[in-house]
């Protein structure tokens, strides 16, 4: 059996997606959400490995100026919470809050239940994976999905409104409908349609079964947790700076659960804005993006950019600039 700390750098690591060369590509926009959902974390507290709301808020003020909520929030966001924390029910209330304030970020308050159920789904295949300590073999499926179906059956959440929960439980159900689906498909009992254009957790998983790996990072990262990608991590083996990057993230992401290392509480208030009244050439250290260096700047009409050069890769901040 494989330890533990060394299954979690692994699923950290391979949840970074690759440009089409095969290349860690630290700017595309799953990874910058990745990172983010790792710099907020916050063990300071004896309790579960919780967030920094003002940490949160100010990476989240950065986003706006270097990326785009267009494609919405990835599941992905939520891995290291999932990692860093030994079970669900640890860090729950505290994941509750995070999604909430996320959709609020994303103005898609009508998505906060489905996060939850599949946040919900892919900690319990985490779980699976980590307890087993190896991929699972093709036997073993058809067990995990109906543990899935089980787990979700009994998760009863307790809302605000006697109409959010009953809401709650409407989606969940959709949910476990589904998931019976799958394993129908899997005993060959019956087909399964999944959706890869907007997909959800399971559409990926039915992909997977029909030994269709989707685009997504979640879908390689799926992937592995079940037994349908055999390859080990590369990214020990390449020397590029992305890479030895997210591995000390992956280090420190272990440390953090281990409380080896202690978080420190993020007490600055930082403004993505400042880059503006720099010069090419200028080096510094900012609070949400550490070391950085102004390459260029340019201005077409309103519209302003910057171009930064970091440690965790290129940052182009866009600001529109009213005359």
């Amino acid at each position: 059996m494989r330890n533990t700390d060394l299954i979690i750098k692994e699923l950290y690591t391979r949840s970074y997606e690759l440009d089409q060369a095969g290349k860690l590509d630290l700017s595309l926009p799953t990874n910058r959400l990745i990172l983010i959902g790792t710099k907020v974390l916050d063990n300071r507290s004896n309790g579960p490995i919780n967030f920094d709301v003002d940490r949160l808020y100010d990476e989240l003020v950065y986003f706006n100026s270097y990326g785009s909520k267009d494609n919405g929030c990835p599941l992905s966001f939520f891995l290291a919470m999932i990692l860093v924390n030994r079970s669900y029910q640890a860090y729950e209330s505290c994941l509750l809050d995070l999604i909430n304030k996320l959709m609020t970020f994303y103005t898609t308050p009508e998505s906060l239940d489905n996060y939850i159920i599949e946040v919900f789904i892919l900690d319990s295949l985490i779980r699976a994976y980590i307890r087993s300590g190896e991929p699972s073999q093709e036997g073993d499926r058809v067990q995990i999905f109906k543990d899935i179906k089980d787990k979700l059956v009994s998760y009863n959440l307790i809302k605000e409104s006697k109409k959010e929960t009953i809401g709650f439980q409407l989606k969940k159900i959709k949910y476990i409908e589904k998931v019976h689906r799958l394993i129908d498909h899997l005993e060959g009992l019956d087909g399964f349609k999944y959706d890869l254009d907007s997909p959800d957790i399971f559409d990926l998983l039915g992909g997977l079964v029909d030994g269709n790996i989707g685009k997504e990072s979640l879908s390689g990262l799926l992937a592995i947790l079940l037994g349908y990608d055999k390859k080990d991590s590369n990214l020990e083996r390449q020397d590029q700076e992305s890479e030895t990057f997210v591995l000390s993230m992956a280090d420190y992401l272990v440390d953090l659960r281990n409380r080896k290392k202690i978080s420190r509480k993020y007490q600055v208030k930082s403004s993505p804005r400042h880059f503006l009244k720099e010069e090419v050439g200028y080096q510094a250290k900012d609070p949400i993006l550490n070391m950085y260096r102004i390459v260029d700047k340019l201005r077409d009409g309103n519209t302003y950019i910057v171009r930064l050069e970091t440690k965790s890769g290129p940052y182009n901040m866009t600001y529109t600039i009213k005359d």
